[in-house]
């Protein structure tokens, strides 16, 4: 259940609180067709299943602010080691294995922003640009598939390989409080 909320409502699991236990372990197939011959856009496909969650689950909820642990992504004392992306250079990435037991990440032309969605997908906490860098870069990372946990390797290698940091605090991030949700009845 919580999954269909994130989805609906384009946020992190870290972000959506208050949801009774069994939302994280009862599932639900939802089987809809949309009017038209055209297929939604993602907007369209949350907002309907924003309404159904409301309709079918009695879903309430409200938007709040609540003190989360991040990591703030900044520049080590160093300096970063991106590559400024050349004018004219198109976006591309690969993901293919280095030598036995490595894997390698290679993106040209990529921001900031989407770079810190990228990574924030292999942390513990919500991930916040504190870089200063603007523009667009390239870059490739190598990190060991040996190493028995996949994501602090890769965000390992981001901060030895990139001379970026991530740094644990705690701030105010945006959140949605569940008020009230209630189990499905068989249809």
């Amino acid at each position: 259940m919580n999954i269909l909320i994130i989805a609906a409502y384009n946020v992190k699991d870290y972000q959506v609180t208050g949801a009774p236990p069994w939302t994280d372990s009862d599932i639900f197939t939802i089987v809809a067709k949309t009017e038209g011959e055209e297929t939604p856009k993602l907007e369209q496909v949350r907002l309907m299943l924003q309404s159904l969650l409301a309709d079918r689950f009695q879903l309430k909820l409200h938007p709040d602010k609540k003190e989360l642990k991040v990591y703030h992504l900044v520049v080590a004392k160093k300096s970063a080691k991106l590559k400024p992306s050349v004018p004219g250079e198109r976006y591309g990435q690969t993901f293919d294995p280095a030598t036995p037991g490595m894997l390698r990440s290679s993106i040209t032309k990529i921001t900031m922003t989407d770079f810190v969605h990228l990574v924030s997908v292999y942390a513990d906490r919500p991930v916040i640009d504190k870089t200063g860098l603007d523009g667009e870069y390239d870059y490739s990372i190598e990190w060991s598939t040996d190493s028995g946990d996949f994501k602090l390797a890769i965000m390992a290698a981001v901060q030895e390989q990139l001379g970026l940091k991530y740094e644990p605090v705690k701030e105010p991030a945006d959140v949605l409080v569940i008020d009230r949700v209630d189990m499905l009845s068989e249809n």
